[in-house]
């Protein structure tokens, strides 16, 4: 009984530890430097060219152009494209874009974040307090990704 005792008080200590995440910086479209650091509240991150659509519609729909303004980094990963294609193509239709994107360009560069709850096709969105995780959510559709921007964050910053 004291060793199912101890091995309970073991799993809920491990469940309530937080993930810290350490300060990193990005570079980004624009080759300007963007930090992760204690402000971020909200992070996103896409991994695929979809997920990146459901962002760019959404930031757009919205007229989220400083993200700054509301403590949010956006993190596109595009580590798997070709070099040829990053830098003739991605890139430049970036930088068109009204928001600044930091670029996840190197293998790794992902994996040192040590997120765990990430999916490769869905717009991932962490909720960070003093770089501290508090949640993860995964959105597979600009629709909820909006209601969930206009709600969880423009909607806070309303108050």
């Amino acid at each position: 009984m004291k060793a199912l005792l101890i091995s309970i008080m073991m799993v809920f200590a491990v469940s309530v530890q937080a993930q810290t995440m350490a300060k990193q910086s990005f570079e980004d479209q624009w080759e300007k430097p963007v930090e992760l650091n204690e402000q971020t509240k909200w992070l996103v991150i896409t991994q695929s060219k979809d997920a990146g659509k459901i962002v760019k519609e959404s930031f757009e729909t919205l007229g989220l152009n400083d993200l700054a303004q509301i403590n949010m980094l956006y993190l596109a990963d595009i580590s798997g494209m070709p070099g040829f294609i990053t830098s003739m193509f991605a890139i430049p239709k970036m930088r068109d874009y009204g928001f600044q994107i930091g670029l996840i360009n190197e293998d790794g560069q992902l994996a040192a974040l040590e997120l765990t709850s990430l999916d490769s096709e869905k717009v991932s969105v962490v909720s960070l307090n003093n770089l501290e995780v508090m949640d993860t959510q995964l959105f597979e559709d600009d629709v909820a990704f909006k209601a969930f921007l206009q709600s969880n964050v423009l909607g806070k910053l309303a108050k």
